[in-house]
């Protein structure tokens, strides 16, 4: 399993996956760790390294909207909207999943690959009874984040065309 490193020349944390550097932001910061995790996950469930300049761009030196804030928003709505059993049952796992991954990336980088790593890693999650959860409830959290993008696309907070044919 490749490891986590510091480069210390730059002070940033990288990871060499198949003789490729992929350099993930400041060594030591929780960002660095997040991304390292979701770097592995894609290469585990693509099979591809992410190529220098596709990967990712998070908040730093960037603007734009990140998934946090978008799932923020989208509760507020939510909670105005929703029977609280949806919420409970559906929207909550699906957004905190989401959040946990992704909140720091900005909402125009999150792509279908993206969405299908975190697919992946919700189908090799156990429950608190040790058993994995069903494919039909990870469907269902999956329909709840692609309707989160589209409410976005609605609310006028993702450009039109994204999520792009999720």
């Amino acid at each position: 399993m490749p490891t986590l490193r510091h480069h210390k020349h730059t002070h940033r944390a990288v990871v060499t996956i198949e003789g490729r550097d992929v350099y993930l932001g400041r060594w030591g910061s929780p960002n660095a760790e997040r991304e390292y995790h979701r770097v592995l996950a894609e290469y585990l469930s693509t099979g591809r390294v992410p190529q220098p300049g596709s990967s990712y761009h998070t908040t730093n030196g960037r603007s734009g909207l990140t998934v946090s804030k978008l799932i923020a928003d989208f509760r507020v709505y939510a909670s105005r909207t929703m029977n609280a059993n949806t919420i409970k049952g559906s929207i909550d796992p699906a957004m905190r999943r989401l959040d946990r991954t992704y909140g720091h990336v900005v909402v125009t980088d999150f792509e279908p690959p993206a969405l299908r790593t975190l697919q992946q890693s919700m189908l090799r999650e156990t429950s608190r009874g040790g058993r994995t959860l069903s494919r039909n409830y990870v469907n269902r959290l999956t329909s709840r984040i692609k309707g989160l993008f589209k409410w976005g696309v609605a609310e006028g907070l993702v450009p039109a065309g994204l999520p792009p044919q999720f």
